[in-house]
This record gives structure tokens, sequence and C-alpha cells, in this order.
């Protein structure tokens, strides 16, 4: 079975040997080439598709009978788990354990600056917003992604909306979309793509590979993928991501070269 574009694989370590100036990019620029990509046939193989429906069905089963309490503690874990990780990702310096203080016990580590605090305190509420509002993830708006831009980014003296600049992305030639429009447009096109798309997986994945290719806000776009893709994913009752065994490079990695190649 032929592989789904977005999934081709590639070997990052031998990408980023090469100097960013000396990389010849496919898609230099956005391309909306990526919308045509955007289609659930042949994504998975028939494997995979089984293994992540065996792990879906595992953990519906375990949180059936979880009392109420017993699964508000596990979703406090998880949300320990993905500040900490989400932020380290953004260059956070917060360890996990000063996470764990400062979510569950309001210490803050007082080698750590404002920012680094809030962007940690942020990832929280916006798990906690996208767990209240799950169910308006199963069909997504605009709006929707702007929101939760805006509670991963308050007080980082970040512009809240789509960005009315250009930006770049370090390690790479690739250049987002400069237009306000069009970047509205490229958004709403991935919205109403995403909302034809059954596969609960599948969906999460496109949402946050294809957000952080369009680049739509002035800062907070990977973190804001990543916890869109988790609102998908609760929205259908699919288990988080933590990211938690994830190197903190490799997700930057993968986007960047994502960029780079299309």
């Amino acid at each position: 079975m032929k592989q789904h574009p977005l999934l081709q694989i590639c070997n990052l370590n031998e990408f980023f040997q090469k100097e960013a100036d000396k990389r010849n990019p496919d898609y230099p620029k956005f391309d909306e080439i990526i919308f045509e990509k955007l289609t659930e046939p042949n994504f998975l193989s028939s494997t995979e598709a089984l293994e992540i429906k065996s792990l879906t069905d595992e953990y519906q089963k375990n949180i059936k009978p979880l009392s109420k309490g017993i699964l508000k503690k596990e979703y406090e874990r998880l949300i320990i788990d993905l500040s900490w990780k989400s932020s380290q990702m953004e260059g956070n310096t917060y360890s996990l354990l000063e996470t764990e203080a400062l979510l569950t016990r309001q210490e803050m580590a007082g080698e750590h600056s404002f920012i680094e605090t809030q962007m940690i305190l942020n990832h929280k509420e916006a798990f906690r917003f996208i767990f209240h509002y799950r169910q308006n993830f199963k069909q997504l708006t605009v709006r929707d992604i702007e929101d939760l831009h805006r509670t991963l980014v308050h007080s980082l003296d970040v512009q809240y909306g789509i960005r009315t600049h250009s930006v770049g992305i370090v390690g790479t030639k690739y250049k987002p979309l400069k237009s306000q429009y069009y970047i509205q447009k490229a958004l709403q096109t991935l919205v109403e793509k995403l909302n034809n798309i059954q596969a609960p997986m599948i969906k999460a994945i496109f949402a946050i590979s294809v957000l952080s290719y369009i680049q739509p806000f002035e800062d907070g776009n990977k973190r804001t993928s990543r916890l869109l893709g988790n609102a998908i994913l609760l929205s259908n009752n699919y288990c988080p991501l933590s990211y938690r065994t994830m190197g903190s490079t490799q997700p930057i990695k993968a986007c960047v070269h994502c960029s780079s190649e299309g």
C-alpha cells in the first residue's frame, strides 16, 4: 500500500547535519497543495489502524469504572506532564518536580522568570479549557483555535489573533504566509478539511502538523497545535497525549523538516 505523503520516513539526523542555508526545500513558501494531502485513505496501514483501535478500546475500558474523583486526579497528573514537556520544548527550564509544585501547591521556583512560570500556568488553563469545552472540538471553528491560542499566551506579551506581520522559523528557509487575509483563509480551509475527517487520531495528527505549517500566530503556534490535537482526541473519548517520553527537540525538528520538504 502506498504511504501517505505526510508519513514518508525521513532521517532527521541526516537532514540536520546540513546547514540551513545549504538545504534546498521542495516548498520554500506556503503551498496550498498541503490541503490536497489531508485525506484519510491509506494514511495508516491496517496494522497501525488496528493497534490504535486496540489501545483506544483499552483506554476507554480502563477509565469507564473510575470515579469522578480518581479520573480528576489522573487528568491532573496528565496536566503536569503535558505542561512540563510542552513548555520544555519551547526552552522552558522548569523541571518536572518544579512544575508539579507550581501547579498543585502554587510554589513558584525563584530562579525561573515570570515568562517561564506563566507559560506553565497557561498550559494548565488551556487543558482545562479544552476539557471543559471538549464537545466544541468535534466540529472546529477558527474561533476555537484562536481562543485556545489566547489562553496559551495569556500575559506573555504575545499578540492575540491572526498575526499581521511575517515570521520566520529558525533552522529552515521555509517562509510562512505573510498576509493576514491569506492566513485567515488557510486556517478556514484547514478547519473545513478537519471537520470532514472521521477518524479522531488522523484528525489530530493533521491538526498538529498543518497548524504548525501555517504558523498563524505571532508566537505559540506549536503549543497551540499540541493542545488542539489533544482537544480533538478528548472530544472523541480518545486518550490525550502528554509527550512526556518524547525528546524535547524531536517534535521541533520534525516540524522544521516538514516545513522544508513539504
